[in-house]
């Protein structure tokens, strides 16, 4: 009999545990359940957070750039036609891009179709004083093409060398007919033609000095100075005269009207002869010629009263084993 009660006693207490496990079971589902879904959602949450970083990191490094749609040549003036403007992903610096304000400028490189436009591919905005201009009287390169950037420089019988104007690129050269077009600012125009006048009356020469890679070659300096009469005009107009101020100095200018007066007074028979195409024949045919220094001593001897600068370019030309011409220029074999 009491083992009965015993066995039935365990009975109700395993029923009792029973109910019990169940119960914490339930409440463990629960929280399980009830965790999930918070964790889901905070993952959630969490990841639209990131998806709006990400947005707005996308639309922080897209950028506006434009891309050729043609061949764009070193030279030609850049338009929106020439090329088409796409929303791409571009870790670069807004100011390293191409933007609107750069169309109307001139591109300093060749561009290929397809190709990204860069802010320094493009530079020197068309002025709007700029002006076209023919000229006929400045002595080519015979290599030169179109959009070519060259120096217009002048050159004096006594040696001196100026630059007239710096970089300046050359439109439709015909170099058969030695003719090539300009685009010239105000101040340009007048210091060309003061040239012009100077060439006349000394006997001197304009001619052009190519840029070989004009991307990275920095414009020359301007060292040719105009005339009184010209630097009057500029004076008084107000349009030239801010910038042509920095530049011109009068004494410069009779320093070299001085010199050049000295030269003629000591050598009257002295003609600069066509000093350019006998040096461009020369490159022609190089190799055709042959030294003669015997003849060079005796032109020298000739000339005792030629201005120190030029016997120093003979003496150092015969030094070198360079040639000398009859004409006083020094020919490099």
């Amino acid at each position: 009999m009491n083992k009965f009660k015993q066995k039935g006693a365990v009975k109700h207490m395993t029923a009792e545990q029973l109910k019990i496990v169940i119960a914490v079971m339930s409440v463990l589902l629960v929280i399980v359940v009830v965790g999930f879904f918070w964790y889901v959602r905070k993952a959630a949450s969490s990841a639209q957070v990131d998806v709006g970083i990400l947005n707005s990191q996308i639309r922080a490094a897209t950028r506006l750039i434009y891309k050729t749609n043609i061949d764009v040549k070193q030279g030609d003036c850049l338009t929106k036609e020439m090329v088409e403007g796409v929303s791409d992903l571009v870790n670069v610096d807004p100011s390293l891009l191409l933007s609107e304000a750069d169309f109307g400028k001139i591109a300093a490189v060749d561009i290929p179709k397809g190709s990204i436009v860069m802010a320094n591919m493009v530079s020197m905005d068309i002025a709007a004083n700029y002006r076209e201009r023919e000229c006929s009287f400045i002595w080519l390169s015979s290599n030169l093409l179109n959009n070519d950037f060259v120096d217009i420089r002048i050159l004096f019988p006594n040696g001196e060398d100026f630059v007239v104007i710096p970089k300046k690129s050359i439109k439709s050269p015909d170099i058969a007919n030695n003719n090539v077009f300009l685009w010239l600012t105000e101040d340009e125009i007048e210091r060309l033609d003061s040239a012009v006048v100077d060439a006349n009356l000394h006997s001197a020469k304009l001619y052009t000095t190519r840029y070989v890679r004009p991307a990275i070659q920095s414009a020359s300096t301007v060292t040719y100075q105009p005339n009184s009469s010209v630097m009057a005009l500029m004076s008084s107009n107000p349009d030239v005269v801010d910038q042509a101020k920095r530049s011109l100095s009068a004494e410069a200018r009779r320093g070299l009207e001085t010199r050049i007066a000295q030269f003629k007074q000591a050598n009257p028979d002295f003609v600069l002869e066509d000093t350019l195409e006998v040096l461009e024949q020369r490159r022609l045919e190089a190799g055709a010629y042959t030294d003669d220094t015997s003849a060079n001593a005796g032109a020298s001897a000739d000339n005792p009263n030629m201005e120190a600068n030029q016997l120093d370019t003979v003496g150092d030309a015969d030094a070198t084993g360079e040639d000398t011409g009859e004409d006083g220029v020094v020919y490099v074999d």
